[in-house]
């Protein structure tokens, strides 16, 4: 079945932002007097997920959000400094021009002034739906909302995401995902979710579009059918 979305969440899957937001949480925790030191810390961004690292840190859920509002502040200063992840925007590029009734959205927990920054700089022009989240934890209400608004059922969206609890936000409502390894998760932590699909390369999006299939193993070609079928 031929998805007639591609719902993509933005830092650590579009954009190269991690080194950015790493070292502004070190500042803004220490600011609300949590100790972090960055690089342990990025080290164990890649291991656990958010809640195991807000309880790990002994953050308050009082300040969570005030890190939060004060982070997507931050990172427009330096906005400007951050990169597409390689191969990203020519991926993109090709998607649009090659599929005329697929489109492109974003749907993340970043700001919409710094997602329109970003795609201003790259010339990512591209993206039919840009969607700010407001919760951190979970992005299932967000889209539950977004396919009410675009009059979509789930089973024609895939969500590619680089954090389990984009993995995780997407199961809640029946849309498939498909995690990128180039993102904020290590791999291993991804798996443990049980992710529809996995890619490692950013072209490997075409691997999921409809005339692509014939290139696959059959077994491929049946999880993708399955998958969709499922989700009616």
């Amino acid at each position: 079945m031929e998805p007639r979305l591609l719902l993509f969440d933005f830092d650590g899957t579009i954009a190269e932002s991690f080194s950015q937001h790493m070292a502004i949480i070190n500042r803004l925790t220490l600011k609300y007097g949590v100790t972090i030191f960055e690089s342990s810390f990025s080290k164990l961004v890649y291991e656990k997920n958010l809640m195991e690292l807000i309880k790990l840190f002994r953050i308050s859920p009082l300040v969570v959000p005030l890190i939060v509002f004060n982070q997507r502040r931050e990172l427009y200063k330096v906005i400007d400094s951050i990169q597409p992840v390689q191969g990203i925007p020519e991926v993109l590029r090709e998607i649009r021009k090659r599929y005329k009734k697929i489109r492109l959205g974003l749907l993340t927990s970043n700001s919409k002034r710094n997602v329109n920054r970003f795609i201003a700089n790259h010339d990512l022009d591209i993206f039919d739906i840009v969607y700010s989240s407001c919760s951190i934890y979970d992005k299932s209400r967000s889209m539950n909302r977004l396919l009410k608004r675009e009059r979509l059922p789930s089973s024609k969206v895939i969500y590619f995401g680089d954090e389990v609890r984009d993995i995780l936000s997407a199961k809640r409502v029946n849309i498939a995902c498909g995690t990128v390894t180039w993102g904020f998760n290590s791999e291993k932590l991804l798996l443990s979710a049980d992710p529809e699909f996995v890619l490692r390369k950013p072209d490997e999006i075409f691997d999921l579009l409809p005339e692509n299939k014939h290139n696959l193993q059959w077994s491929t070609i049946k999880a993708i059918d399955a998958c969709f079928s499922s989700n009616r």
